[in-house]
């Protein structure tokens, strides 16, 4: 992949997102958190560690254990940037841990190097729990954001409209300030 990254299984029970962004930086903690709080309707305690993982915290035989429900990768290019990460639901994790544990290929790679983690499915400390369950529960987090959006978008156009009416006098009036603030600097070189 383009966006480096460890492995991926994609499979029944596994979520897939994606944030394409026309910022050159991800917003990867907004991004993630975003995941979290639409998780938390769900009454998901999720939360990210320091490598942009989401983790839960399963019980173990000894106590609580904190396992990996979800990895991301990222791209940036000179002008946008490019999120994406998994959601294990309730994926074979079986299948999943048998594909994982291949023999080491050689391969030579520029990206991040995958660091190996306990992982749990989403469903195990909420049972029931469905990939159509999260995939809606993320839909209705965006939906509710929409109409932020456009009126971010509208106040956009409105801004750029008044630069546009006004540009003319935006103009010279730039440039007369330019114009006073070189007047004043030689006046003092004179003085």
């Amino acid at each position: 992949r383009i966006s480096g990254g460890g492995t991926v299984v994609h499979g029944p029970g596994n979520l897939n997102f994606s944030v394409i962004s026309g910022r050159r930086i991800p917003r990867k903690e907004v991004n993630l958190d975003r995941v979290i709080r639409a998780l938390g309707t769900l009454d998901v305690q999720a939360e990210r560690n320091g490598r942009f993982d989401l983790v839960i915290k399963t019980g173990g035989a000894s106590g609580p254990v904190t396992c990996k429900v979800s990895g991301s990768a990222f791209r940036q290019t000179a002008r946008s940037s490019m999120h994406h990460g998994t959601l294990l639901v309730n994926a074979d994790l079986v299948s999943v841990s048998e594909l994982l544990h291949q023999p080491p290929r050689d391969i030579e790679a520029g990206g991040v190097r995958s660091t190996p983690s306990a992982v749990a499915n989403l469903a195990e400390i909420s049972p029931g729990l469905s990939a159509a369950d999260v995939a809606a529960d993320l839909a209705e987090s965006l939906r509710k954001r929409l109409p932020w959006l456009i009126v971010n978008l509208a106040t956009a156009f409105i801004a750029a409209s008044v630069v546009k009416l006004f540009e003319g006098t935006i103009g010279v009036v730039t440039s007369l300030a330019v114009f006073m603030l070189t007047t004043q600097l030689s006046r003092r070189a004179y003085v």
